[in-house]
Formats: C-alpha cells, sequence, structure tokens
C-alpha cells in the first residue's frame, strides 16, 4: 500500500498571517503522523500558539509517546503558560505501521471526515479546544489500515465558510458527491473542499482555512520516497 497526502492553505482576507499550523513528522516506528492546529489569543487568530501546540505534539511522537499523550501533554503546557488565556484545537491523524492502524486523536470543534466502503462519515469530539483546563481526554478513533480509506481534517474556516452569509454548507454531501463522481486524489479532495469554502466566502476568506487529505492507495511498485511543498511568497 502507499499513503498520499496532500495540504491546501489560504489566510483570512487581508491577515498578516494564519493561525492555523499544520506539521507532518515520520513516525520512529513507521508510518507518518499529521498535526493540525489553530491557536487562538483573546480571541484572535495566533499563529504562535498553533506553532507552539502543533510543535509540542510532534516533538512528543517524535519521542515515541503515543498520540493521545502528545495531545494531552499540549492541554496541560497550554493551560499552564497561558492561564488558561490562549485555546487553540487540535487534530492528529497518524498512520501507525506498527500497529497497523489509521489513528484520530481529536479536541476539535471541527469533524475529521472518513470515506470508506463507499461512504462518507464524521469524528467528532468530545472537548472543543485545549488551554482551558489543566486535564482532558482527546476523542480517539482507531481502525485498520485499509486501502481505498480517504481521511481529510480541516480547520474552522473551512467548515464555517459562507457562515456569515446565513449558509452553512453540507460537507459531508458535498464529499459524498465528490467520491460518486470520480475517483478524485488526495491534492484534488484538499482543492476541492479549499476552493468551495473560498467561494463561499465570496473570495475573501473570513477565516484561516486549512485542509489535509490523507489517502491509503493500493499496492505500488515504488520505492522512493516523495514530498512536494508550494509556498507562494508575499
Amino acid at each position: 500500500m502507499e499513503i498520499n497526502i496532500a495540504v491546501a492553505k489560504r489566510d483570512k482576507y487581508l491577515s498578516q498571517g494564519s493561525g492555523d499550523t499544520l506539521e507532518i513528522i515520520e513516525r520512529p516506528t513507521g508510518g507518518i503522523s499529521l498535526v493540525m492546529a489553530d491557536g487562538k489569543m483573546q480571541n484572535r487568530d495566533s499563529k504562535k500558539i498553533s506553532n507552539k501546540v502543533a510543535h509540542h505534539v510532534i516533538n512528543l511522537i517524535g519521542e515515541g509517546k503515543l498520540d493521545g499523550a502528545a495531545v494531552r501533554s499540549a492541554a496541560g503546557m497550554l493551560f499552564h503558560e497561558f492561564s488558561g488565556q490562549a485555546q487553540a484545537s487540535l487534530s492528529v491523524l497518524s498512520c501507525d505501521c506498527d500497529s497497523e492502524t489509521l489513528i484520530i486523536t481529536q479536541v476539535s470543534r471541527t469533524p475529521v471526515v472518513i470515506f470508506h466502503d463507499n461512504e462518507v462519515r464524521l469524528s467528532t469530539a468530545e472537548h472543543s479546544l485545549i488551554g482551558m483546563e489543566a486535564h482532558l481526554e482527546p476523542t480517539i478513533a482507531e481502525f485498520e489500515i485499509e486501502p481505498g480509506t480517504s481521511i481529510i481534517m480541516f480547520t474552522e474556516g473551512i467548515m464555517l465558510a459562507g457562515h456569515n452569509q446565513e449558509f452553512l454548507p453540507d460537507l459531508r454531501t458535498n464529499i459524498q458527491a465528490l467520491f460518486e463522481e470520480q475517483a478524485p486524489t488526495s491534492q484534488e479532495i484538499a482543492d476541492f473542499l479549499l476552493i468551495q469554502a473560498v467561494g463561499l466566502d465570496k473570495g475573501e476568506p473570513e477565516n484561516d482555512m486549512c485542509v489535509a487529505v490523507l489517502q491509503i492507495l493500493p499496492d505500488s511498485a515504488e520505492s522512493t520516497r516523495y514530498m512536494t511543498v508550494r509556498l507562494p511568497l508575499t
């Protein structure tokens, strides 16, 4: 099998910087983890907070800590360092070759979308933000790695796109329709959701937007690993 990952991001309109952070790390025992954080400080988007949270989790995963333990540690760190004045949504998606499982760990207002067996379902978290209390238990879902599985993470800017125009899109229905029309690549899925969200905000995003897609593809004869990054400089 092969792991295929794509990311698409867009900053809030006229923003000086995004409050969203997406980090990727290879796991010590094989596989890969994606960490998505959406930081807030005094109700404003904060790259400082999302960076701090994402890097804390990435460092612990790199040391061999379990995803749930890494998220709990990040929650405690953020609460104690900022006395409850900083918050973040946090989602971790791992393809762990050691356990041969996909692991979703969430403390987030936004759901994670899972497409498998031609069906779209949503994984939601019991807690919405870290940083508001010292101890919390993230929501964890774990299932076998199987080809044909696509998992989509996104930040609030995607989920709430169009909200100021009193229209909240049905993401589940739209994603199901996308898969019924074609067999989209991870990049096509990420681009579809980002373009749709920007359009709903009339081309001027009301919030930072980030989409990350992980697909499990059938056997590949290719043994070389690739990673491509495109980052516009302004």
